[in-house]
């Protein structure tokens, strides 16, 4: 869900600049349990779907 680019940038196109603030933070940085994991990863593919109300519209 997120591309790293050759001078070391990083680009996220699952979700909005100012929606980074919201992902779910981990109770310990040097440890993801499996819990956090899933709500991170959900956080990010549900941004894919719902980050615009664009792309909450049916397409036909």
């Amino acid at each position: 869900m997120a591309r790293v680019k050759r001078n070391n940038t990083v680009v996220v196109n699952s979700i909005r600049g100012d929606q980074f603030a919201g992902v779910p933070k981990l109770a310990n940085a040097d440890q993801v349990t499996l819990q956090e994991e899933d709500k991170i990863t959900a956080y990010y593919g549900g941004g894919t779907l719902y980050a615009t109300p664009t792309r909450s519209e049916p397409l036909l």
